[in-house]
């Protein structure tokens, strides 16, 4: 565990807290967990997520109900934004995590607001979605890893866990969707607010406000960790498998340590995206990487 994680418990619920960002992690309820993590994230016009610097917590307990409440400042060059967040949780398997941010100054961003990871073990599980239109889609977790969005214009989905117990996760203040982060290596799928394909980066101008709430209700008791760890087999584990080809996105020229850190994990490619406009000096200097690290260029035109 993050040793600079704090523990917070109420009744059969219990969650690992951030300070320093804000994170909820490891959301269990009788032991099982429910949910990866809640999280607010900032991110400029090239997908860097901004740090926040986080006030004093204030933690309140109250028989069978815990809250907590903060402020941050989030800030570079370029952004400027004040948030305030409220976290509250009962015995009941409740969790609330409410989120304000107010823009003091005008800035681009390509994602302001909450996300949330399910865990990449609720692959295959069934699960009904609701979208923002009211209709609900009995579904299920993509097995395979997927390459485009599984779930879109989300306002809550309900998955089962160990024991037949249920667990919703509704989103309010934005569309949300759902990407799976095991692209990335990542053992969770994550779901974020303003889908991709709206247009990015957009302004959030002096003086806007956002707020968004994430909601988590259990329905039932899941069986204890212990028996609800699933059965393997070592049934083909002697079959030859073939590793993924496994590369990665450069947004800009790396220094030469980086640099040959990349050419000594041997990956498969280098991505890089362009517009028409600039698809000749992204060439340049893309060529020349994919070159020196020794891998083969993937071009996308955006």
């Amino acid at each position: 565990m993050n040793p600079e994680t704090s523990l917070c418990t109420v009744g059969p619920l219990a969650f690992r807290f951030e300070p320093q960002t804000g994170m909820v992690r490891d959301i269990r309820f009788h032991g099982c967990e429910i949910l990866r993590a809640i999280y607010p994230a900032v991110r400029d016009t090239r997908w860097g997520t901004l740090r926040p610097r986080v006030g004093s917590i204030d933690r309140q307990t109250r028989g069978d109900r815990l809250a907590l409440t903060f402020s941050a400042h989030v800030a570079d060059a370029d952004i400027a934004l004040d948030w305030h967040a409220e976290i509250a949780a009962d015995a009941s398997g409740l969790l609330v995590y409410r989120w304000r941010g107010l823009a003091t100054q005008g800035f681009a961003t390509n994602r302001t607001g909450l996300c949330v990871l399910h865990p990449a073990e609720v692959a295959g599980a069934p699960c009904v979605v609701e979208h923002t239109d009211g209709t609900s889609l009995a579904s299920w977790f993509p097995s395979a890893i997927s390459p485009h969005q599984p779930f879109k214009n989300l306002r809550a989905i309900t998955h089962t866990v160990a024991g037949g117990a249920e667990v919703t996760t509704g989103m309010e203040g934005e569309v949300f969707e759902m990407e799976d982060q095991r692209n990335w290596t990542d053992a969770s799928f994550k779901t974020y607010c303003r889908p991709l394909e709206w247009p990015r980066p957009y302004r959030l101008e002096s003086g806007t406000v956002v707020e968004q709430v994430v909601r988590i209700s259990v329905r039932g008791t899941p069986a204890s960790p212990e028996n609800a760890r699933p059965t393997t087999t070592a049934a083909g584990a002697s079959k030859a498998i073939s590793a993924p080809r496994i590369g990665y996105t450069l947004p800009e020229p790396v220094p030469p340590l980086l640099r040959e850190r990349l050419r000594s994990l041997r990956p498969d490619h280098l991505r890089v995206e362009a517009s028409m406009a600039d698809l000749d000096s992204t060439l340049a200097w893309a060529r020349r990487e994919a070159e020196a690290i020794g891998c083969a260029l993937h071009v996308a035109i955006v």
